[in-house]
């Protein structure tokens, strides 16, 4: 048997899921840089945004996730000072609102 050293870091893949189970017909808050989003439960009972996920349109996924106002807040916070949303910015908004999801697990 190996023995592990005092202090030696435990491997980060295996993470356990979160505790508490994601109810399905209960909407999603969540805050993202101090906004509160509010996510309509009725997303996922939809082909379309399946056809989607599936063909690779995360933006327009998370946009039908989101409702297209809180979509348009999100991205007018997002904006830089060159008017332009970074991809780096939606990447950490789609992984906080797929994590918020359930998604992540």
């Amino acid at each position: 048997m190996t023995d592990i050293p005092a202090g030696a870091k435990r491997p980060q893949d295996h993470q356990p899921a979160k505790a508490e189970a994601v109810d399905p017909t209960e909407p999603v808050s969540f805050t993202y840089n101090e906004v509160d989003y509010v996510i309509d439960p009725a997303f996922r009972d939809d082909v379309e945004l399946l056809e989607d996920l599936e063909n690779g349109h995360y933006l327009k996924v998370c946009r039908r996730i989101v409702g297209e106002r809180q979509w348009d807040r999100w991205k007018d916070q997002a904006r830089g000072e060159n008017g332009r949303i970074s991809v780096a910015a939606a990447e950490a908004f789609l992984g906080v609102l797929f994590e918020e999801l359930g998604a992540g697990n």
